[in-house]
């Protein structure tokens, strides 16, 4: 596991209109020094860019520093969060604004931030109901999967450092998931093709990187697209035959007709899950 850095360009205990909110180049440039040679992030977050350019804050020498002479320089990743203009330009991965959801998959990495209920940090006030269920956040795990991003999801600690029945609940209901051998479609993939992921597919495509690229493609169906509740059907459209189809410890058999492959359950079963396709040679989505 890679260990992160949260830096904010605004002092966030002054008044939004205090002029103090907004940190001087020179604290920016020497509190960034300290904190990358003390604790070596392999990630710098920044935030707080807002109304003005990467100049007011002198940024460009510090990034230069950091690339090129400070003792992360090998592996350290910035995001976009870098004054006007670099949001969605600039940056090893794009987080854009808050709770973005990209369309379709981005040749560039993206980062998706959302919040595991309706505010950020911790909040006594809130109510259950404002918490998202477990299936909300696999769901949204996938479609930022199959679109090249991944998902920083938002947890509040209490003053303790404990984390609150209700995040608990769903952090593991969305690992319980992963474990249930749906892993390999989100860990180690990249989108099985830079081709528009429509918001609302019932089917979401990854696979491995490397060697097994296209030879393997998993197919993350969000909910039964034909079939019965007893016997669902889940229908992958454009998809070239695949010589096998698996779905974890579930039945499944296929049938083909042209581009569609229609996978079967012998048996009810719960959605989000995955679809194991393998083909002789690496493939391409028709």
């Amino acid at each position: 596991m890679k260990f992160g850095l949260y830096y904010s360009l605004l002092e966030w205990n002054h008044d939004i209109n205090d002029q103090k909110r907004v940190l001087r180049p020179e604290v920016v440039a020497a509190d960034v020094r300290d904190i990358v040679i003390r604790y070596r992030p392999s990630v710098l977050w920044f935030d707080g860019d807002w109304g003005r350019p990467t100049s007011f804050w002198q940024l460009l020498p510090l990034l230069a520093w950091l690339y090129n002479e400070s003792p992360v320089r090998d592996e350290i990743v910035v995001n976009d969060r870098l004054g006007q203009g670099c949001s969605g330009a600039h940056g090893d991965f794009f987080n854009g604004r808050d709770r973005f959801l990209a369309e379709s998959a981005l040749a560039h990495k993206w980062e998706c931030c959302m919040t595991i209920g309706s505010s950020w940090g911790h909040n006594r006030n809130l109510s259950k109901a404002c918490y998202k269920q477990p299936l909300e956040v696999i769901e949204l795990l996938a479609e930022v999967t199959a679109r090249n991003g991944n998902l920083l999801l938002n947890v509040g600690p209490s003053c303790d450092g404990c984390i609150i029945e209700e995040e608990r609940a769903v952090l593991t209901g969305v690992g319980e998931w992963l474990a249930h051998m749906w892993y390999p479609a989100i860990f180690d993939t990249r989108p099985w093709s830079l081709a528009p992921v429509r918001t609302r597919d019932l089917v979401l495509y990854t696979t491995p990187k490397g060697e097994r690229a296209g030879v393997v493609v998993y197919g993350i169906a969000l909910e039964k697209g034909a079939g019965t509740e007893d016997q669902p059907v889940v229908v992958l459209a454009q998809v070239p035959p695949p010589t096998a189809v698996r779905a974890g410890p579930c039945a499944v058999h296929f049938a083909v007709s042209g581009d569609t492959v229609s996978v079967h359950f012998t048996q009810p079963v719960d959605f989000p899950l995955v679809l194991e396709l393998t083909y002789g040679v690496p493939q391409k989505p028709r």
